[in-house]
């Protein structure tokens, strides 16, 4: 075992064990399992080892754990390099320099990797939950940094944490000005790699049975949409996202969409509004029927399909704006060519429902009348619209339209579109979001996973494609109020879609509202954000040479103002601590006609006023003796005891 090692001191150690496991925990919840509990394992054992004055392992062992970590971590993510394998690596890291604190430079290292750890918690979330709870943390390392750089502890815990929250507090006005000025640019400063920006919840470019309802399960955050004027009625409320018209009797798949030719006018009411889109991996934009191509946002296009897409995946929070019309004018020649793709059926596939469309089609007087029958079909019989539809097999429609008949709105969709391609009507579906729920606080609507909703398309002669949801033939309640109000009653709902007390709703939109704006003007402050911000002030503040000599001066001008202030505050309490809180002692004498003759020490002074004001002798020999310590003598650590009782001295 290695010499026994008193640095660093135990106060100071405990708080940096403290430290790494509060900068640590967040990642375990990315971190394997074995990993956090290995992590666990080696900061108790430190804390242990200080507890009991153990001596810290040898180096073999050490090496011996760094290498296993090491392999451990490759086998686990099949690299070295990333970010979930870098973040696990410099976490085991910094966990195992705890075992070799033998000098002041092992702790330096610690704290300041602490930092780094810090940051990469922002590779996973930048909500303002855990941007508040690391500036905790960073305070605590702050605090830490200040307590080693006096290693006797002149200063108690308390005096510490309020240095250290004065010198954070002091770096706000240049953290404001450097957010509010430095030129930002389009992208990120450097690529991450890709498990940086994995995929996030949300809908896929495939449609099987049960896919949507598992979606409809989660509570996290599609979209955000602030409209100008009236809020469209639920009804209306469809956001198209993606098209499938491949469909191998089980799964439906979107096929790659064809840009749509030429221009085209909107026609009917336009609803304008913008949408912030969070981070799902994928190129889609979610737009509501059917996007101006003139206001889509720029490096985006309009599809035959009606859908946006755009040439990058959207890897970031995307603010963009739209405008939606009731038609686009006349599109029958665009829409023909997709004509043959929408009547495709995989040979014997769902027999039953096949002459079931055939017998239906018979006693059908044209497409329209059709389609009347099958919607009435499932108004009528014992469907059931449920979040928990059982498993299907090969012949998915023909077990749900005739023997289960329980599902969610990928099932109505899908099987609709099938009966509709088995009489001849060319028919798609069209999945998306639909409802949403407004936040009367912040005057938008707030579009969740469980909004996500599948529906489907017939192309009519004359008319072109016209959306037909079955879901509503059998649940009109999810069209107009949202899946709470239309499952069952019996059937066990997920916790966010059951409603709230008001007092309880009435937080949930302030917080809502709250992240909002954290995302609109701190998350989402890129170049355009920024150069309109900055254009109210006056226009050449969004050029990049504005911005550079607005933050230049503003800096300067600042730091200026920073150095005065401290040169005033410094003369007037005096550079030297010691004697400011002597004088400020002496003046209180003074006050009370009891004055320091210049040729008077403090000593004699003590004694003689000590004399003179018998009620005051312990206080005035307690002052005067921790002054003689720290001006003549040794004594270094009672710099806040004389200030403390100076402050107390009121004769």
């Amino acid at each position: 075992m290695q010499t026994k090692t008193n640095w660093p001191p135990r106060p100071l150690l405990y708080g940096l064990i403290a430290s790494l496991a509060l900068v640590i925990a967040p990642h375990a919840a990315h971190l394997p399992l074995w990993l956090s509990a290995l992590t666990a394992a080696i900061l108790a054992w430190r804390y242990l080892m200080a507890r009991n004055n153990i001596d810290l392992p040898r180096k073999w062992l050490l090496f011996a754990l760094a290498l296993a970590a090491t392999l451990g971590i490759l086998l686990q993510y099949k690299t070295l390099f990333g970010r979930d394998a870098g973040v696990a690596l410099l976490t085991m890291m910094v966990t195992l320099k705890l075992l070799e604190t033998k000098n002041e430079r092992d702790v330096w290292l610690i704290v300041y990797l602490g930092y780094f750890l810090l940051l990469t918690h922002f590779l996973y979330s930048q909500s303002l939950l855990i941007a508040a709870y690391l500036l905790l943390v960073a305070w605590l390392f702050t605090t830490l940094l200040i307590a080693f750089s006096q290693p006797r502890a002149q200063l108690p815990w308390a005096a510490q944490f309020k240095l250290s929250a004065k010198m954070l507090l002091q770096a706000v006005p240049v953290m404001l000005l450097l957010f509010v000025l430095f030129p930002r640019i389009s992208g990120p400063l450097w690529s991450l790699p890709s498990d940086a920006t994995a995929a996030q919840t949300g809908l896929s470019d495939t449609m099987s049975p049960g896919m949507i309802s598992q979606l409809a399960q989660s509570d996290s955050v599609a979209f955000r949409v602030a409209y100008e004027g009236a809020v469209p009625p639920a009804a209306q409320r469809y956001f198209r996202v993606l098209v499938m018209d491949r469909f191998d009797g089980y799964t439906w798949r979107a096929e790659r969409a064809r840009a749509m030719p030429g221009t085209l006018q909107g026609q009917g009411p336009a609803i304008r509004y913008t949408l912030t889109l969070e981070a799902h991996d994928k190129p889609w934009l979610p737009v509501m029927d059917f996007a101006d191509p003139a206001a889509l946002p720029s490096g985006s296009r309009l599809n035959t399909d009606f859908t946006v897409t755009q040439a990058a995946k959207v890897q970031q929070r995307k603010r963009y704006s739209a405008v939606a019309y009731a038609s686009l004018g006349n599109t029958l020649d665009t829409d023909a060519d997709d004509l043959p793709r929408a009547l495709e059926l995989p040979a014997r596939s769902n027999p039953r429902t096949r002459e079931f469309a055939s017998q239906l089609r018979t006693n059908s007087r044209d497409d329209q009348d059709y389609i009347r029958q099958v919607l009435a079909r499932f108004h009528n019989d014992t469907y059931v619209y449920t979040l928990r539809p059982p498993r299907l097999g090969t012949h998915s429609v023909d077990e749900f339209l005739f023997d289960t008949k329980r599902g969610f709105c990928e099932h109505y969709a899908s099987s609709f579109t099938f009966l509709m391609r088995a009489a001849g009507i060319p028919a798609r579906v069209v999945t998306g979001y639909q409802i949403g729920e407004f936040n009367q606080l912040g005057n938008y609507l707030i579009v969740r996973q469980a909004d996500a909703h599948a529906w489907a398309e017939v192309w009519l002669a004359e008319r072109g494609w016209v959306r037909v949801d079955p879901t509503a033939a059998v649940a009109p309640n999810r069209v107009e109020q949202g899946i709470g109000n239309a499952l069952p009653a019996g059937e066990a709902l997920p916790g966010f879609l059951r409603e709230p007390s008001p007092w309880m709703k009435q937080l949930k939109f302030s917080w809502d509202a709250f992240n909002n704006n954290w995302n609109q003007w701190v998350l989402g402050y890129g170049q355009e954000q920024q150069r309109s911000f900055l254009s109210r002030f006056h226009a050449s503040l969004a050029s990049w040479q504005g911005m550079a000599i607005a933050m230049g001066t503003s800096l300067a001008m600042l730091l200026l103002g920073i150095a005065l202030w401290m040169l005033w505050h410094a003369q007037r309490r005096g550079s030297d601590p010691v004697q400011a809180a002597y004088r400020t002692f002496c003046a209180r004498l003074s006050r009370r006609g009891i004055s320091r003759a210049p040729h008077e020490g403090p000593a004699d002074f003590a004694l003689r006023a000590a004399q003179l004001r018998p009620d005051l002798a312990a206080q005035i020999g307690h002052i005067t003796q921790r002054y003689i310590g720290l001006r003549y003598g040794r004594l270094r650590d009672a710099v806040h005891t004389l200030q403390q009782a100076v402050r107390r001295f009121r004769p």
